[in-house]
């Protein structure tokens, strides 16, 4: 399950460190931390530079991050769910994933 405090902790190190976005980090199977893009607070400032990008063609949100000022938020903390970010981009990984009881998908 996803941290019932993501938009705290987005909205806190968004604020801290004066960055535009703040983005979900957390750790992978090995342990090591890894960024979820599509898990972040953006600033309303960036909406047209955003906007421009997909008008231009942009599709990976990746890219778009690299063009700002973003600061990492680790949601590894004892009560984080390290399965909370786990990519689901086929049928096959959803399956493992309810296998092992980590959705809320029958």
């Amino acid at each position: 399950a996803f941290p019932m405090d993501l938009p705290a902790r987005l909205a806190q190190a968004l604020g801290r460190s004066g960055a535009d976005i703040a983005v979900a980090c957390a750790p992978d199977e090995s342990g090591s931390m890894r960024r979820h893009a599509v898990f972040a607070l953006v600033s309303v400032v960036l909406a047209p530079d955003l906007e421009a990008f997909l008008q231009q063609g942009g599709r990976k949100v990746g890219l778009w991050l690299q063009r700002h000022h973003t600061v990492d938020v680790a949601f590894d903390l004892h009560h984080d769910d390290p399965s909370a970010f786990e990519n689901v981009n086929t049928l096959e990984q959803l399956r493992d994933l309810e296998s092992r009881g980590l959705t809320d998908h029958p």
